[in-house]
């Protein structure tokens, strides 16, 4: 009876005033009705076996929400710590809470020694203060910060660059509990951008500004003059020598003598001033700051030209050999609104050739009855005509060679024997023939003898491809399509037998126009490539949207090899190549060590005296003839 009336009193107390009292089994919803018979000992034992069995539950139901509680967090820590950028907590006192495992590598700490220290434990005295502002305005006033830090790097050696974004974590009242940061390594990026840069805007052999940042250049300069009438002058140097030098000497000591070049004339130009090299032998100075007094302007760009032309006057010494070299000057203004950068260079180019008549290492100042030059050349591409009528034009055969030494290619390189001048290289005339020559008559006789070549070698078991060089005034040209079928028609020719060599001018203008026209001649069979691959007008961004079949790695970049910055560039461009499925030639392979790097970095092809000199097309088929395993 004492446990019946102990269960009694636990029920009274239970049950609220002026409310019946239940019986004991009924506080586990158990009744007499339920069970009769049922004695209170055991209702009472009932009630205490619902109540264990409940716990238990409850306590089972804590151990899984634990269990998946730890699973989480170890999940979230594998995440974080796998993360390739250093994440980390601090509370409201900048005091670190957390770090990930990225964090404690970057800094070389163990996670123990991170949590609860302060950010002088990590960063040099001289940043502490940027930090700290940066963080204040995430936990004080709640936003979201996103910048740029230099840290000096792990070896010590030079500064890391990390892209960090701070931002506030809050509690569930909605206020401030702490700041999360996620800083990322994107020092490797900013390098590569900035060699996208360097190829984009300079000049890979002497490392000074390329045309198109001159151009740019020129236009900042030619605006200057319209807004505050500050006159700027252009100095156009062109060497007198240096073709000797390249031809006898070959092109290793040739390059040398233009860094030579490059850096005499950094010495001459101010801080101001700009140097910049168009390519082969031609420098262009940028002279501004000449106030606005048109004649102090012009005295002052002309003692500089001088300065130039007697730096230009002493030898070059290369190896234990000197080499004097002299350079022609033009000098132009720009001093008239309505001049454009071409315009410009265009007049200082030809007070460069004045310099040149009147007996080379001179100095001249473009005038305007100087056009009369305009007309000199206007007779040389009369002679052009003429030229093309006697067969003054020859085509050279140049073959290409495959890793395993075998002939998979050859190119037609184009010279003009001058009855008077000589032999006159493509680099003298082709600029002449595109700009206003007879250039689809020319172009057109190109592609005709490159068909019969191609025939005359099939004849004796040869299959080579030949590769020919238009121009983009020829691409452009509303007829070409049309004229380049007709020549494949009347010669027998297959189009996948020809392929068709652009520069990269070609991107410059209109690349929409461009692929238009190249995808219809490339629907026919007709294969491209582009010429001198990087020295500065493409971009990737382009290269897609074109039919390629090829790239061919400007001679520049070959003839530095085995430079490491050379190598680099070079594996920039056979992994840009494979990305876009394109082959990848090398011209201008002179050295043993160059093609076997060449070789080892995957390119297919190479090209240039180390392999075989240019030969005559009779020459070239003689070989044929007399080769025992024709491809």
């Amino acid at each position: 009876m004492g446990i019946k009336r102990l269960a009694r009193q636990c029920l009274l107390v239970a049950t609220p005033a002026g409310a019946a009292a239940p019986g004991p089994a009924m506080a586990a919803g158990i009744t007499q009705d339920s069970f009769p018979g049922l004695g209170w000992v055991a209702a009472l034992v009932l009630l205490v076996l619902a109540t264990c069995l409940h716990a238990l539950s409850l306590r089972r139901q804590l151990h899984r929400k634990v269990r998946e509680l730890a699973e989480t967090e170890e999940r979230l820590n594998t995440i974080l710590n796998s993360a390739d950028a250093c994440i980390y907590i601090k509370d409201m006192q900048l005091r670190y809470t957390y770090g990930n495992r990225k964090l404690c590598e970057r800094f070389d700490r163990e996670l123990d020694e991170i949590i609860g220290a302060d950010d002088s434990l990590l960063f040099p005295a001289d940043m502490l203060d940027t930090i700290r502002a940066a963080d204040l305005r995430v936990i004080e006033h709640g936003e979201r910060v996103v910048y740029e830090e230099e840290i000096p790097s792990k070896s010590g050696d030079g500064m890391d660059v990390f892209l960090s974004i701070k931002i506030p974590l809050q509690g569930p009242d909605g206020k401030i509990t702490s700041l999360c940061g996620i800083s990322t390594d994107i020092t490797a990026l900013r390098k590569s951008q900035e060699e996208v840069q360097r190829l984009a805007y300079y000049d890979a052999l002497t490392n000074l500004p390329n045309r198109r940042m001159l151009l740019e250049q020129l236009e900042v300069a030619a605006l200057a003059f319209r807004n505050a009438g500050h006159l700027a002058a252009v100095l156009f140097v062109d060497l007198d020598k240096f073709k000797n030098i390249n031809d006898e000497k070959g092109h290793d000591v040739g390059d040398t003598v233009l860094c030579a070049v490059a850096h005499r004339l950094q010495a001459i130009a101010g801080q101001a001033d700009m140097v910049a090299r168009l390519g082969g032998d031609e420098f262009v100075l940028l002279l501004r700051d000449l106030g606005s007094a048109r004649l102090l302007a012009q005295a002052r760009a002309l003692e500089v030209a001088e300065k130039v032309r007697a730096a230009l006057g002493d030898t070059i010494t290369v190896g234990e050999q000197a080499y004097f070299t002299g350079g022609s000057i033009g000098v132009a203004l720009i001093d008239a609104p309505g001049k454009s950068p071409i315009d410009v260079l265009r007049e200082a180019d030809t007070a460069m050739y004045q310099s040149k008549e009147n007996g080379r290492n001179r100095v001249a100042l473009f005038r305007p009855d100087m056009l009369a030059h305009v007309a000199e050349r206007a007779a040389l591409l009369r002679e052009m005509d003429h030229a093309l009528q006697t067969d003054q034009f020859q085509l050279l055969v140049q073959p290409q060679f495959s890793r395993q030494g075998e002939v998979d290619g050859l190119e037609l390189l184009m010279r003009w024997d001058h009855p008077s001048r000589g032999m006159i290289m493509p680099d003298k005339f082709i600029s002449l023939i595109e700009n206003s020559g007879p250039v689809m008559q020319i172009g057109d006789w190109v592609i005709r003898q490159a068909c019969r070549l191609r025939a005359r070698m099939s004849e004796r078991g040869f299959e080579h491809p030949i590769s020919v060089n238009i121009s983009p005034v020829q691409l452009r040209h509303p007829e070409f399509n049309t004229r380049v079928r007709k020549i494949l028609e009347e010669t027998g020719t297959s189009p996948h037998e020809l392929i068709l060599e652009l520069t990269e001018s070609v991107l410059i203008e209109d690349v929409d126009d461009t692929a238009r026209r190249m995808q219809a001649l490339a629907d026919i069979g007709l294969r491209f490539s582009i010429d001198d691959f990087g020295t500065g007008y493409s971009g990737l961004a382009y290269l897609h949207r074109l039919p390629l079949y090829e790239l061919k790695i400007a001679r520049n970049f070959i003839q530095e090899l085995p430079d490491q910055d050379s190598g680099t560039l070079i594996r920039l461009i056979i992994a840009t190549a494979r990305l876009l499925e394109l082959r990848v030639v090398a011209e201008g392979v002179e050295r043993r060590e160059q093609a076997d790097f060449l070789a080892s970095v995957g390119c297919d092809s190479q090209q240039g005296y180390l392999h075989q000199y240019p030969v005559s097309m009779d020459a070239w088929l003689d070989e044929c003839s007399r080769r025992s395993s024709p491809v």
